[in-house]
């Protein structure tokens, strides 16, 4: 077995002890294996927690485009990892380039798992994005019955469309000697995230 596929196969099967081996022995930390998937990739995908806090600590790379590693996890429903791929500057709303166009919180929204929807949403994921069919999250949510996700989903929406049906006001404020302007936007986030805050 080639080093990369030694490599991938270790980061897969949660092997520690392997992966520091085949790192220190000068294996590339971002090499693909067969299945087109980086030891990040494989790692995030098993679940393999230990190992993708290792990666990540020895600065592997994220992917610039296709599926990525935050895909893997919020379809996965990984939690941790997730957050952990976040904490390291994971793009939230990366689309995955194939025939779905997805972001992160559609593999989630997919695969019913709210608390990584949760996830996302107070990262400030974008919950009104469309993929390549022009669906958004909550339509997924909706189609597939995912009646916690939808009812979370549609508080979102309901709250963020309020905001902007507003009358805009000037919210120019004073703070500390600096000038602080009030925005729909922050207020429509500040909204939704209190929503989160009360489901979880």
């Amino acid at each position: 077995m080639r080093p990369r596929e030694k490599l991938c196969t270790a980061a897969r099967d949660g092997s520690l002890e392997d992966v520091i081996k085949l790192l220190d022995s000068g294996c590339n930390i971002n090499w693909k294996g067969s299945k087109g998937l980086t030891p990040l990739q494989e790692a995030t995908k098993a679940g393999q927690l230990e190992v993708v806090s290792l990666l990540l600590n020895h600065n592997a790379e994220f992917e610039q485009k296709g599926t990525t590693s935050l895909h893997l996890a919020c379809g996965g429903g990984h939690m941790q990892i997730a957050e952990l791929l976040i904490e390291h500057g994971a793009v939230i709303d990366q689309p995955d380039q194939s025939h779905k166009g997805y972001t992160p919180i559609f593999n989630a929204v997919e695969n019913n798992h709210i608390e990584v929807v949760k996830l996302l949403l107070r990262n400030k994921a974008k919950f009104n994005i469309k993929n390549a069919k022009k669906e958004t999250p909550l339509m997924i949510a909706t189609k597939k019955e995912y009646k916690d996700i939808e009812d979370l989903l549609v508080k979102m929406h309901t709250l963020t469309q309020k905001d902007r049906a507003k009358p805009q006001k000037s919210a120019n404020k004073k703070s500390g000697g600096r000038r602080v302007v009030g925005s729909s936007g922050k207020i429509a986030r500040e909204l939704a995230i209190s929503v989160i805050a009360e489901t979880i």
